[in-house]
């Protein structure tokens, strides 16, 4: 895959998934833990634990590729996850909900954190597109100085 093709293909993807967070409302008291605990409280459905799931072993995936220095394996990895089955299909599992505020928190965390995954690989475009996402107080102006999903 060419280096152009794949940064115009992951830009796209964020573009279509940060069009759906982006007037996204986060109150400042909200967090990465507040995910943790609806999940607990069962207030998300099967495809929200999937997704969040898939994210958790994604992560875990691309931190021993980038310890193995396996950047284009890795990179190909966050890629099929976030063009496969965040854009294609999870928020397509989105904007069929009713409950949209519990998908919305869901979907943010997803795309937030997989912003900071692609970042080594894409650091302009993924910070072009974190500046425009509605942040909470704990989230950081610049993805640069995020902490890394975990």
């Amino acid at each position: 895959r060419r280096a152009n093709g794949f940064e115009d293909q992951i830009d796209a993807a964020l573009s279509e998934l940060s069009m759906y967070i982006r007037d996204l409302i986060i109150p400042d008291d909200v967090d990465e833990d507040d995910i943790e605990e609806i999940a607990e409280a069962q207030f998300i459905r099967e495809e929200d634990n999937k997704i969040l799931n898939e994210l958790n072993n994604l992560i875990l995936a691309v931190e021993k590729g980038l310890d193995e220095f396996d950047f284009q394996n890795t990179g190909e990895l966050i890629y099929q996850f976030i063009w496969g089955r965040v854009a294609d299909e999870y928020i397509e599992h989105v904007k069929t909900r009713e409950d949209k505020e519990i998908a919305l928190s869901v979907l943010d965390k997803v795309f937030k954190d997989c912003l900071k995954l692609i970042h080594p690989y894409m650091p302009f475009v993924t910070e072009a597109s974190w500046k425009e996402l509605p942040k909470s107080a704990n989230d950081c102006d610049l993805i640069a100085l995020s902490n890394w999903p975990s």
